[in-house]
């Protein structure tokens, strides 16, 4: 017959069946013979039988539960920091092992020294952390289990088995040091191994805090200067310019939209860092501090500008999971005339100044009146009520120095304050000899006795 259908009662024991088959040729002289092999051995399964979350039954993982399906997914709120779970597998002797991120979670009863390392050329590194060389190999000091090549503190007692309860650790973004980046999500991995260990499957369940990503200011309002465009939370780019005759300063001042943005923060340029720096000076590559929260008042940003100033200034509005942010720019200037402006007045002042160190060179009395000048505009910058025009325009000066000492070589040469030291000993050493209190005193009467007469000398003693 071309079809046969050959019947089996079963297998009764373990073990390696083999069946053999032939098949003949109508003419009976040629056959064809078949080997088949048949391993039995008991079925394990591998699946979990399920995922539960004692205590909160509203967390729902996403997609539902099947256990032929290896990835989940679970939102939580981002005030929770731990995650109570049950794992169930449907087998009750399969082994569960676990892993937090890249980190296994190790058992006691599973725990061995050997990293598989060798430290007979090179150190056992740190990669592999808590290690000891011995006899050329890196094995793990007391207390640690190696895991993966590494030394891991066991978290376990003994290897679970069908059932576990455990505690996923959320991290706490609220203790981050300014260059940690927050993590919002943790992964925890399980393997499920079969009792006879022929058989591995591994899902994968990833818990995330579902924190708010809005990054929009409510309002931005503006004080001694006009904000244009009128504020809207999708426009970015503002001007806010005031004029010269006005105040010295402007302020603005950003506010939270506390509906959907209750955790955002602000982070802006400090204002009183560079007080003295104006035209040098770039606020958008400039470190940007902490300036405000949601939950806290609303507070001004300003600070004095000189005539012509202009800054752009950044608002960067960072949303409650800390790493999404939108920054919004005011370009602020206290607008006045082209020749009052402070790039002008130190334009012209540089190329005076240039133009006179030319001509002194050419002349000592020239150098002597140049001195003289630049002495006077450092006096006048301390008055106080003069123009601010000319005070930028004086100001240039200050500091203007022509001793050259600092940049001459050292000769071996003595100095003013050795001479001042040499007339300190000399004079020391006079009041020593002579008995005379002062004499320091009887040195400059001497000398205006021999240079200008008695009467004038006796008016040193009086």
């Amino acid at each position: 017959r071309r079809h046969s259908i050959w019947e089996f009662d079963g297998f009764k024991a373990e073990g390696n069946y083999k069946f053999r088959i032939c098949a003949t040729a109508p003419d009976g002289r040629h056959s064809t013979k078949y080997s088949l092999s048949v391993q039995v051995r008991p079925h394990f399964s591998v699946y979990l039988k399920g995922l539960t979350f004692p205590g909160h039954p509203e967390w729902q993982i996403r997609p539902a539960f099947n256990p032929k399906n290896q990835g989940y997914m679970l939102d939580i709120d981002p005030s929770v920091m731990k995650v109570p779970i049950t794992i169930q597998a449907e087998h009750p002797e399969a082994e569960l092992s676990f892993a937090l991120g890249s980190e296994p979670l190790v058992s006691e009863d599973r725990c061995h020294a050997d990293t598989g390392g060798t430290c007979a050329i090179f150190n056992c590194g740190e990669s592999r952390r808590n290690t000891t060389c011995t006899e050329s190999k890196c094995l793990c000091v007391k207390g640690f289990c190696a895991a993966e090549g590494r030394c891991i503190k066991p978290m376990l007692k003994t290897t679970p088995r069908g059932k576990h309860d455990m505690d996923i650790m959320m991290h706490d973004n609220s203790k981050l040091g300014d260059d940690d980046p927050p993590q919002w999500s943790t992964t925890l991995t399980v393997y499920v191994k079969s009792p006879d260990g022929r058989s591995t499957m591994s899902y994968m369940l990833t818990v995330k805090q579902t924190v708010s990503r809005f990054t929009e200011l409510g309002g931005l309002t503006a004080e001694n200067c006009t904000l244009e465009p009128e504020f809207a939370p999708n426009i970015t780019q503002y001007k806010c310019f005031w004029w010269w005759e006005g105040m010295r300063s402007a302020a603005i001042t950003p506010h939270f939209n506390k509906t959907h943005c209750p955790d955002c923060l602000i982070r802006m340029p400090d204002p009183k860092a560079q007080k003295k720096r104006h035209l040098a000076l770039h606020y958008q590559y400039e470190d940007r501090i902490h300036w405000a929260h949601a939950k806290d008042e609303p507070r001004a940003w300003s600070r004095e500008f000189v005539y012509g100033e202009w800054h752009n200034v950044p608002i960067q509005v960072i949303a409650a999971d800390k790493f999404t942010y939108k920054t919004y720019n005011v370009a602020m200037k206290r607008d006045c005339p082209w020749w009052m402006a402070v790039y002008t007045t130190r334009l012209v002042s540089d190329v005076a100044s240039k133009l006179a160190l030319v001509m002194a060179v050419s002349s000592a009395g020239n150098f002597i009146a140049l001195a003289k000048q630049l002495q006077f505009l450092d006096l006048v910058t301390e008055i106080e009520g003069i123009p601010e025009i000319f005070f930028n325009f004086a100001e240039r000066f200050k500091g203007v120095n022509f001793d050259l000492t600092a940049y001459l070589p050292d000769f071996g040469l003595p100095t003013m304050d050795d001479f001042k030291a040499l007339k300190k000993k000399y004079l020391k050493k006079m009041k020593t000899n002579t008995k005379v209190p002062n004499p320091q005193l009887l040195l400059q009467y001497g000398y205006t006795y021999k240079m200008y007469g008695r009467t004038t000398a006796n008016k040193i003693l009086e």
